[in-house]
């Protein structure tokens, strides 16, 4: 069985954090932005190359489309020993990538690290080669943090094994592989102070004594994405909820940025309401429609701000008719 990847030239514009609940170094496919097709006997093409694909990724409750601070997150490791093999268009650039099965192969031994901010300096001790691994990773943090994988394959005489970023297929090292995903973390605002982690409590209670209005914004229907014909409008309705300890939430504000910024929240202060209809026109091929709000209670009192987002992508216009 082959596996197809096609490069595709993509600019993205990425949230803070990423639902659903997991991150993951998947490359994203659109066909709208496939390459003009070509058989493989008009292409040129590299020798086949046996290497061990690497994939990750890390599972965790969300809150706010973050991964919730104070929890565990169960991070899996897929290695897949493949035969992967380039093609190219006529003027040298990269076609498209076939990835098969390497039967038979050699891998018997693996060593892998884990680590936070700074890679490992060396891959941990030499175990079996296993297709999967799990591991606990406790996000005992605030906020946003690199998270690095160092991991290097051996074969039955000691001999290394060449790796690839299952996601970037073209990127094949001939020992040890170096991949990085960034986390970034919240606190559910129900959660009581006493029941997190003590390495957070000073934190969040800053947080809160700053902030002491609560709340949240979600995409009516928590979409993945929508889509439409590039250029026309789509209406997109937000649900919204805020209370406060002090009294009323009578106010709050919006953005159009996820992270953001002060300055990301342009608009000016308006009634608060529990929903609200935004209108936003649909690009051609692929992009991330963000809002965030922040709240403000009848005594000042601030919240604070928060985010979701959903992807859009837009189709072009069909031609019109020739006369």
């Amino acid at each position: 069985m082959k596996r197809c990847f096609f490069v595709i030239p993509l600019v993205l514009i990425l949230a803070a954090c990423e639902p659903p609940g997991f991150y993951e170094n998947e490359g994203i496919y659109h066909p709208t932005l496939l390459p003009e097709a070509k058989t493989e006997e008009a292409a040129q093409k590299d020798l086949p190359q046996n290497v061990v694909e690497v994939r990750w990724s890390i599972n965790a409750p969300v809150v706010q489309n973050c991964l919730e601070a104070g929890s565990t997150a169960e991070v899996t490791l897929r290695f897949t020993p493949s035969i992967i093999q380039n093609f190219y268009n006529a003027d040298g650039s990269l076609s498209y990538t076939t990835s098969g099965e390497w039967n038979d192969h050699p891998v018997s031994r693996m060593r892998y690290c884990l680590e936070l901010d700074e890679p490992c300096t060396e891959p941990g001790e030499e175990r079996s080669f296993e297709t999967q691994v799990s591991t606990s990773l406790p996000l005992d943090w605030l906020g946003l943090r690199q998270v690095y994988l160092m991991v290097e394959f051996l074969d039955r005489d000691g001999n290394p094994v060449p790796a690839t970023d299952g996601s970037n297929l073209k990127t094949i090292t001939g020992g040890q592989l170096v991949m990085k995903q960034t986390i970034t973390t919240a606190v559910n605002p129900t959660t009581p102070l006493d029941m997190l982690p003590a390495v957070l409590q000073t934190a969040v209670a800053e947080k809160r004594a700053a902030y002491p209005v609560n709340g949240s914004i979600k995409i009516e229907g928590s979409p993945c994405c929508a889509g439409g014909t590039a250029g026309s409008k789509l209406e997109i309705k937000v649900n919204l909820q805020a209370e406060s300890p002090a009294g009323r939430v009578t106010e709050m504000r919006l953005g159009r940025s996820c992270p953001f910024s002060p300055a990301d929240l342009r608009d000016m202060w308006e009634p608060f309401t529990g929903e609200k209809t935004l209108e936003t026109t649909i690009p051609i091929n692929w992009t991330t429609f963000s809002v965030n709000v922040q709240y403000r209670d009848e005594k000042g009192n601030l919240s604070q701000v928060y985010c979701d987002s959903l992807g859009l992508e837009g189709s072009p216009q069909e031609p019109s008719p020739t006369p």
